[in-house]
């Protein structure tokens, strides 16, 4: 006959208390039991736990009776407790997955897609190689889905042929996993085959493939010719419009005199480079006010014109005399000699905030010649603004 030990009951305990034993082994086991307080003691705590257990699975109801008349019910106890921890663990995810969608599908500004922002008071020049960037935003319809790969971008205009660019590269900014169901991107678009190279902080440049295109319209005699765009559509490689802006207003600017030439600084007399004019071009932070600066080292440096989009309305000229001193203002009126300094010349759109982007023409008379200043591109994009004013947010038609 094998000997029983305290180990042995120990090992044996919840099958005897659920009454799994076979006999022999029954009495055995309590043969050991009552000449040994210790398990004496240990059954009398395990049958106290027991009975907590079942209570917590069944409650207070008839439990005396349960546990008298079938010593399974622990272990049907301990099933049912397992389930029911199974199930509050199972309706926790369930209420944070739901929670997790809500903020997901709530948060979109508008259905999955991309939508365009409204061009207001902006300018490109169609040279041939121009190109410029298109803000947008992407609706995704589940996290981490990127756009469909980008062909072209048409630009229909009045009075003349529209202008078709090809996508040179799509850049995406932020993530889709927050809980704002959008990430705001960049396209890049130029009127030529190409390389785009991206430098980081948003720095990046393009080397056409080609030689420069003809014009776009016949230049009707005219030193320039401008067009109004009426909409911009992104076209995707399968064909289809992927997303269009029709709230827009944006000038293209053709340049044909080229019998007048684009500025280049011409060394000085220590064989340095010293260029006798400069021109910058700003806009600030509303979007609205447009601020064009022209600096000039020599006197006698004569402005003839400023080509910006047909929104955007010079207003004044402001003089600055040196750092901190006081400037002067006065109506603009062109031609205007320039003074020795900085010249800034403030204009205003009446467009609503949206995206600004400035390709300026500034004509100068130096010396009895007339040169070309071409600026930019300047962009700005309205951060301040709700989305719904920035962005064009309607489904393609």
């Amino acid at each position: 006959m094998p000997e029983v030990t305290c180990a042995l009951v120990e090992d044996l305990l919840d099958l005897y208390l659920d009454g799994e034993t076979s006999e022999e082994t029954v009495s055995l086991l309590e043969e050991h039991i009552d000449s040994c307080a210790r398990c004496q003691s240990r059954i009398e705590q395990r049958r106290r736990a027991r009975e907590r257990l079942a209570r917590l699975a069944w409650g207070k109801g008839e439990l005396s009776s349960l546990l008298a008349g079938d010593a399974k019910v622990i272990a049907m106890a301990r099933r049912r407790l397992r389930r029911t921890v199974l199930r509050v663990v199972a309706l926790s995810l369930a209420v944070v997955v739901a929670g997790w969608a809500g903020v997901w599908f709530l948060s979109a500004p508008a259905p999955p897609g991309m939508y365009l922002a409204r061009f207001t008071g902006s300018q490109i020049l169609v040279n041939g190689r121009a190109g410029f960037i298109i803000p947008f935003l992407w609706v995704p319809e589940y996290p981490g889905q990127r756009p469909p790969e980008l062909w072209t971008v048409e630009i229909p205009c009045v009075g003349g042929r529209g202008l078709t660019l090809k996508v040179a590269g799509v850049t995406l900014e932020g993530w889709t996993y927050g809980p704002l169901r959008y990430q705001r991107g960049w396209i890049h678009a130029y009127q030529q085959e190409g390389v785009l190279t991206r430098f980081g902080d948003g720095f990046w440049s393009f080397y056409p493939k080609e030689p420069p295109l003809d014009p776009l319209w016949d230049d009707e005699g005219l030193p320039y010719i401008t067009r109004r765009a009426r909409a911009v559509t992104i076209i995707a490689r399968a064909g289809r419009i992927l997303a269009t802006t029709s709230d827009i207003d944006l000038t293209l600017v053709q340049w044909n005199d080229h019998s007048i030439p684009t500025y280049r600084p011409a060394p000085g007399p220590d064989g340095e480079w010293s260029p006798f004019f400069r021109v910058g071009i700003g806009a600030s932070a509303d979007g609205r006010h447009v601020h064009l600066q022209v600096s000039t080292d020599v006197e006698g440096v004569e402005l003839v014109d400023v080509i910006l989009p047909e929104s955007v309305r010079l207003l004044r000229i402001e003089v600055s005399h040196g750092p901190g001193g006081v400037g002067l203002s006065e109506p603009l009126d062109l031609p205007y000699r320039l003074p020795v300094g900085t010249t800034d010349l403030v204009g205003q759109s009446v467009a609503d905030p949206g995206f600004m982007v400035f390709a300026t023409m500034v004509v100068l008379r130096v010396g009895g010649e007339t040169h070309l200043e071409e600026t930019g591109p300047y962009s700005t994009l309205s951060g301040n603004a709700p989305l719904g004013e920035v962005y064009d947010l309607r489904q393609p038609d």
